[in-house]
């Protein structure tokens, strides 16, 4: 049934991108609620994908790289089944295995890398933990919450942003960017 949901979530961001036509689609926090099906639809469609990154999700799958009290990023290294072992996700061995095989098939797939043209960190924690696991360094910007930026490679000039909310059952928001992209 998910499976039917996420093709869902391709085709209807496809659909909004022909509509609106925007050279960039900016995402936020996008997983689990609508997957990386997303990141692939805006790739597929012509746009450079941009993502803001709000928490840790593509280190640790849990999103706050925290095992009960400890800081920990060992997923980093691709590894996922050990969250099975410390119920991870949810304090869940079994939600923990589902979750670890979402993220061993995207890492496999490199949906994380390949589909994302620029990263936009909060702060320098999250750029050296993106940089610990492999992470291109010319994809990384440091943009401590940013409205208006000028984005290098992407854009050649200031762009409008354009806040869009769609859908009634799930709300998806991309965030469309204009400007002149290379």
């Amino acid at each position: 049934m998910k499976i039917f949901v996420i093709h869902n979530f391709y085709k209807k961001v496809k659909e909004i991108i022909k509509n609106e036509q925007p050279d960039i689609v900016h995402v936020h926090t996008f997983f689990p609620l609508l997957s990386p099906s997303v990141l692939y639809a805006a790739k597929k469609s012509g746009c450079k994908v941009v993502a803001t990154l709000h928490d840790t999700r593509f280190i640790c799958p849990c999103a706050n790289s925290m095992r009960g009290a400890e800081l920990c990023n060992k997923c980093g290294d691709g590894h996922y089944f050990r969250m099975c072992l410390y119920k991870c996700f949810k304090d869940s061995s079994l939600q923990s295995f589902i979750v670890s095989i979402i993220f061993k098939y995207h890492r496999i797939r490199r949906s994380f890398y390949k589909q994302i043209d620029k990263y936009i960190c909060l702060n320098n924690s999250q750029i050296n933990l993106l940089l610990q696991t492999g992470f291109d360094k010319k994809k990384i910007m440091d943009y401590p919450n940013v409205i208006l930026f000028f984005m290098e490679g992407l854009v050649k000039k200031r762009v409008y942003i354009h806040l869009w909310k769609y859908g009634i059952k799930y709300q998806i928001f991309l965030l469309l960017l204009w400007g002149l992209v290379h």
